[in-house]
């Protein structure tokens, strides 16, 4: 089930941002539960999708957190006023939208294992942290950067 995440990859630049926001102990949870949750689903079509697809949401999400992060600063020094507030603006679209893919993309996993896996499942799903903050958009924002550290910085090489 580990090859969902052949197709996607980070700049140098996004795992630097990670880096800088890791919490080692969550990281190791939430790769534990990504990998409990993998193989819960190995051979399911329809779970290995929804697991690829949220991998695939996760990353994006960094993604944008990122590029927003280094655009943002450097139109900072170059445009002005109005200008500058439409940029904000586009860039916290982007955020948004990208942010919404994730959570969507969470639930729609989890609510699948959680029906289809009753009882092996743990409890939260995929969702390492405490379960009463997965509707915090905060919280699985920070978890989404945890797993994705996790996948593509700590991985065995």
């Amino acid at each position: 089930m580990k090859n969902n995440i052949k197709n996607i990859s980070l700049t140098k630049r996004e795992k630097e941002y990670i880096l800088q926001n890791e919490n080692k102990n969550k990281v190791e949870e939430s790769i534990e539960r990504y990998e409990t949750i993998s193989d819960l689903v190995e051979g399911d079509d329809i779970g290995e999708n929804l697991l690829g697809n949220l991998i695939e949401k996760a990353s994006e999400y960094v993604k944008v957190i990122c590029r927003n992060d280094v655009i943002g600063n450097t139109q900072a020094k170059r445009l002005e006023g109005e200008k500058f507030r439409e940029l904000m603006m586009e860039l916290d679209r982007r955020r948004t939208s990208a942010h919404e893919a994730l959570i969507s993309a969470l639930h729609a996993l989890n609510r699948y294992c959680l029906k289809e896996y009753e009882g092996e499942c743990p409890k939260g799903g995929i969702y390492s942290l405490d379960p009463s903050t997965i509707r915090n958009r905060v919280a699985v924002g920070d978890w989404a950067g945890q797993l994705i550290y996790g996948i593509f910085v700590k991985r065995k090489k």
